[in-house]
């Protein structure tokens, strides 16, 4: 840190956190297809689709701009690996039992 460029008046924001892994862009593709698959069983889009799996499966957030106020599905983007995970698999279980819809195995 004592390489940066400081000039007068100006302020640097740094953080300094543990390495934490992120999903694979397998994950992310297997979640969407399932999606899709969901989607064309129910004529609802794939981004419905994810909102309502969302909704269904993750924890709400409150947003609050001045003063409206509105709770919200957590966003996936933001799930650790194993909370990923763990909400591919909830999603897959549903749409196996409402739909029949699942993509087998990840091999």
């Amino acid at each position: 840190m004592q390489k940066l460029p400081i000039e007068d008046g100006q302020i640097w924001d740094v953080r300094v956190k543990p390495y934490e892994k992120k999903r694979s862009l397998e994950a992310n593709r297997r979640l969407w297809a399932l999606h899709k698959l969901a989607a064309e069983a129910t004529g609802h889009s794939v981004d419905e689709l994810h909102e309502l799996m969302k909704a269904k499966f993750l924890p709400r957030a409150f947003v609050k701009v001045g003063g409206f106020e509105r709770e919200v599905p957590s966003r996936s983007s933001k799930l650790s690996v194993k909370e990923f995970r763990d909400f591919m698999e909830r999603v897959e279980e549903f749409y196996i039992a409402e739909l029949s819809v699942f993509l087998g195995s990840e091999d």
